[in-house]
């Protein structure tokens, strides 16, 4: 079974869906692993791991460019294993806009990762780490949104933008591949005099 949901989204945005694999039953093949494909007439899509099992999760990606704005299209999702398959279609909305917040989400980010590196070396962020940004969504309920990737790590940053304050920053990490939804979440109380971040609880909406 695939967990997807529709989305809407901007050019040059990194769009990515989870896929995870429930099980239902125990039958022949159960716990095999699962084929994944996609299919899409408006952009080149990339599965990472194209075979997964109930333990892991597969990244589906795709960029569009300013030749799709205002278009809307579907991406067909199918999973198989022994010949059984299981479909999903997601449609994709294509706004225009521009990802106008990058810098303010690379320098907020920065204020986390060395503590990242202090606090959870397990981890293995630092701020020497590559990380690959991309906008998630618009601003919602005065709350900015973005997105950094490590080869390991998806780290989900949110920040207040409403004046005046409160001006709290949190970030999310979510090991890629292995886990659906974040495991670990820290907080600074204002990234205008930001010290040192606590961890905080994961909310059901991430």
């Amino acid at each position: 079974m695939l967990e997807t949901g529709n989305v809407r989204i901007i050019p040059a945005q990194k769009c990515m869906f989870l896929l995870s694999i429930i099980e239902e039953g125990s039958g022949e093949g159960y716990g095999e692993g699962v084929s994944l494909s996609a299919n899409c007439s408006e952009c080149t899509i990339d599965i990472t791991p194209t075979i997964i099992t109930s333990e892991q999760v597969a990244e589906l990606s795709f960029i569009v460019d300013n030749t799709s704005i205002d278009k809307e299209f579907t991406i067909d999702i199918t999973a198989e294993r022994r010949g059984f398959q299981q479909f999903k279609s997601v449609v994709i909305e294509v706004l225009n806009g521009t990802d106008g917040i990058n810098d303010k989400a690379q320098e907020i980010i920065g204020f986390f990762t060395p503590w990242i590196a202090f606090l959870k070396s397990e981890v293995d962020i630092t701020p020497e780490t590559e990380l690959y940004p991309t906008i998630v969504n618009p601003r919602i309920l005065g709350v900015s949104h973005y997105m950094f990737l490590s080869e390991e790590w998806e780290i989900y940053l949110t920040w207040h933008v409403t004046i005046p304050e409160p001006t709290w920053a949190r970030i999310y990490l979510r090991h890629r591949f292995t886990e659906i939804t974040p495991s670990i979440g820290f907080e600074i109380e204002s990234y205008f005099n930001p010290g040192q971040p606590y961890e905080i609880e994961i909310h059901d909406w991430v």
